[in-house]
């Protein structure tokens, strides 16, 4: 079977390229087409896939995707265009994640001193290296439940055997280089999208 090396750009532990040999069908599409035909994992990220669509109602863009049943974040551009796709842990079936469309209404750069006042068991690591808090949004009114917290969050973790699965109290969990890099990305008033 003839096979064709492509370049897939890794995201998480370092932004570099790989090569890999792979069969036709296989294969990303050309450039300029909507969806790839397969997902490829190279190393244990995430390369090219069946990307959702991030537009929301009003023509805003999600700049998170979270595919809860997958288990796997997509990172877009302000345009709209694929950055980077991640896999992450969700909520267990007793403390579900929530589809919905949230608003990313802090950044937490260090939050060891709020992993150790909610969670003191952790020592100061039950969210990893980064937090995004994020707020209930309504995309056709525009309307940020701000008083409200959402009780999502997308935050990282030291445990990544916990990645790809049901794990959570309903945050989305991804490795630490992995929000480290959705949190370099996005900023307070990005908007974050749950679907099942």
């Amino acid at each position: 079977m003839p096979t064709t090396t492509y370049n897939i750009r890794l995201v998480g532990l370092a932004s570099r390229s790989a090569s890999r040999s792979v069969s036709p069908a296989e294969q990303p599409p050309a450039p300029g087409t909507s969806k790839p035909t397969r997902s490829a994992i190279v190393g244990d990220h995430l390369a090219t896939g069946g990307a959702p669509d991030p537009r929301l109602p009003g023509g805003k863009i999600a700049r998170v995707v979270v595919r809860i049943g997958e288990h796997r974040a997509y990172l877009f551009d302000r345009s709209g265009n694929l950055s980077g796709t991640y896999g992450v842990r969700t909520g267990r079936t007793a403390t579900p994640t929530v589809a919905g469309v949230k608003i990313v209404v802090g950044k937490n750069g260090d939050p060891r001193s709020v992993a150790r006042h909610l969670w003191p068991s952790s020592g100061g690591k039950a969210f990893g290296t980064r937090l995004l808090d994020l707020s209930d949004y309504n995309p056709l009114t525009g309307e940020t439940f701000r008083g409200r917290h959402g009780g999502q969050e997308l935050h990282g973790t030291y445990n990544n055997d916990s990645i790809g699965k049901n794990f959570s109290h309903g945050c989305v969990g991804l490795r630490n280089a992995d929000i480290e890099a959705i949190y370099d990305a996005v900023g307070v008033g990005s908007l974050v999208r749950f679907d099942r």
